[in-house]
């Protein structure tokens, strides 16, 4: 699924008053940046590469995701659920994680230098020496896994 498909579906779901469902569609490596797809079920998308730079993806459903290497910097996650999602070597520099689910996310060679992480859940998040943190930020006292 390319840019222009996944906008069309987004805005057909939304104009049939729904909640737009896109589970499991393969979006890799496309660009989505500066999209607003708050809400948005991607659970179980193939995402690895994607760029979504300053995407809004407040509230979305991404568990499950692949989003392995992919560029989220300055994207908004608040209150999202990435439970499960591969975020290994993305770069979520700036990022907004305000209240995002992260529960047993892959974290592994992330960069989160700069991300808001208040409030967000990263109970048993596997991360590794490689992940990028934010200043003053324990992920030890958040509960992650290292290894």
């Amino acid at each position: 699924m390319n840019r222009l498909e996944l906008v069309h579906k987004f805005r057909k779901a939304r104009e049939n008053g729904e909640r737009p469902d896109l589970s499991g569609a393969d979006l890799f490596q496309q660009d989505l940046s500066r999209l607003d797809l708050h809400d948005i079920i991607l659970s179980n998308a193939n995402m690895k590469g994607c760029f979504l730079i300053e995407t809004n993806l407040q509230n979305a459903d991404l568990s499950g995701a692949n989003m392995d290497s992919a560029y989220a910097n300055r994207a908004d996650f608040s209150g999202a659920d990435l439970t499960h999602a591969d975020l290994s070597g993305a770069n979520l520099s700036q990022a907004n994680l305000k209240s995002a689910t992260l529960i047993k996310a892959d974290l592994r060679d992330a960069n989160l230098f700069r991300a808001d992480l208040s409030d967000a859940n990263l109970a048993g998040a596997r991360v590794n020496m490689n992940t990028k943190w934010p200043e003053d930020y324990d992920p030890i006292d958040a509960g992650v896994e290292i290894g």
